[in-house]
């Protein structure tokens, strides 16, 4: 098979490339704009244009240089392009498309590993829809945005694994570099991907799978735009103005393990919250760490903890906290923590706020062998556009029949937690012959 290769008028301001060839490389488009005698003109069949008006094969199956718009696709025709080991450079203010029915993959994945990446370079004077409902796959390789516009995911199905997302992180243009995820994508997995350099990573979209991604200056940080609850799991943001930033109504987003604690959160509508949250998995055992029958209950509740007067407070009585927390203190709905190892940082006690004392954050009954079913739960929060921060301790409570019920009190789960506890046999009274005996 040979790929067809077009433009669309004589003065060929665009190129196009359809079905595929040989190895579906860029060397394999050249071969056959060479072997036609040029690139063919689609509104004037017979004519050609000279390749070297769209292409530059800089260094041969290495370096290529892109002169003009050039899609992947006619959105029809199935059309394959694989980049392996090289650098496409596209010239300024020309853009990439992935069109419908067609597939670009950048890099390698051979079962877990990912390998033979390369270097994508583009620069468009107006948002680009670099992928436009086609397929993309990214292993292992470097997309970067060198303009102060957007590189658009717009629409299709996208996987990005063990890559990176740059651009020049322009700071004093706030409609600068960015990277989207349009709402029109069907599927999309990112997972080990360190997104760099940028105004903003922005959501339109939620991520089907969103696993360890790393934002570094990043101006704007994770902008979420697409309603519904993102889950992002593993992740970090590092010297970035926001760590999170949620836009659009009916937008809530889990920060599940992340690899440091959440910063600065921006919100701009009313109600819309982000919870930064930590996986919770136990395993009771007997005191000779044998496994207990699988009737145990694992329970967990929360409550909120504040700091006034440079004192810190736990809840112990749910409230809508009235206009001073002297009144509040008063009426038995606080009680000071004097252990201040577990809560360097809590929030200021804030006034009209619903506070809560025992709140329900998950029971699992009947664990098999003892071992529960990994529970995800809130460190904290922070709700609306005042952004305000709410902070929880939690209680744990471990039951069996035929043991002492275990409860653990005031744990501030500010990491993973993956533990095994022992329930012990209760305590038998002594008989009556043994009263009074040392």
């Amino acid at each position: 098979m040979a790929y067809a290769v077009y433009c669309d008028t004589a003065i060929a301001t665009k190129w196009w490339i359809e079905g595929s060839a040989g190895s579906d490389r860029l060397s394999d488009v050249i071969a056959q704009i060479t072997t036609q005698g040029g690139v063919e003109e689609d509104d004037n069949h017979g004519n050609y244009q000279p390749v070297g008006n769209f292409i530059t094969e800089v260094v041969a199956d290495a370096i290529y240089q892109i002169h003009l718009d050039f899609d992947i696709g006619d959105g029809a025709v199935t059309t394959t392009l694989t980049s392996l080991d090289e650098m496409v450079y596209f010239d300024d203010a020309m853009t990439c498309k992935v069109k419908a029915s067609a597939t670009l993959t950048i890099g390698e994945k051979s079962d877990d590993s990912c390998k033979n990446g390369s270097f994508w370079s583009l620069s468009s004077t107006d948002q680009n829809y670099f992928l436009d409902s086609g397929t993309m796959y990214v292993y292992n390789s470097l997309i970067l945005n060198r303009a102060n516009h957007e590189q658009t995911f717009s629409g299709g199905t996208l996987y990005i694994e063990n890559s990176s997302l740059g651009g020049i992180n322009d700071a004093g243009n706030l409609d600068s570099t960015k990277f989207i995820l349009r709402s029109n994508l069907t599927y999309v997995s990112l997972i080990n991907v360190l997104v760099t350099n940028l105004e903003e990573f922005t959501f339109s979209y939620a991520p089907d799978v969103m696993d360890k991604v790393i934002l570094n200056k990043v101006q704007q940080g994770m902008v979420f735009s697409a309603a519904g609850t993102h889950t992002v799991s593993d992740s970090d943001m590092v010297d970035c103005a926001y760590d999170i930033k949620i836009t659009v109504a009916g937008t809530y987003v889990n920060m599940v393990d992340p690899l440091s604690t959440l910063g600065s959160i921006k919100i701009t509508q009313a109600g819309l919250w982000a919870a930064e949250c930590y996986t919770v998995n136990i395993h009771l055992t007997d005191k000779n760490a044998g496994a207990i029958a699988d009737t145990a209950t694992i329970s967990c509740t929360r409550a909120n903890v504040v700091t006034e007067s440079a004192k810190f407070y736990k809840c112990i009585t749910a409230n809508t906290s009235t206009a001073t927390f002297a009144d509040d203190l008063a009426a038995g709905e606080w009680e000071e923590i004097t252990d201040a190892t577990i809560l360097e940082a809590a929030p200021a006690w804030a006034a009209t706020t619903d506070y809560v004392s025992a709140e329900a954050e998950f029971t699992d009954e009947n664990p098999t062998d003892g071992a529960m079913t990994e529970q995800t739960i809130t460190y904290k929060k922070w709700t609306g556009t005042s952004e305000l921060e709410t902070k929880y301790l939690h209680t744990f409570t471990f039951s069996e029949s035929g043991y002492e019920t275990l409860i653990i009190q005031d744990v501030e789960v500010d990491a993973p937690i993956d533990c095994r506890y022992e329930l012990q046999s209760p305590k038998q009274p002594p008989a009556p012959w043994q009263e009074g005996m040392m």
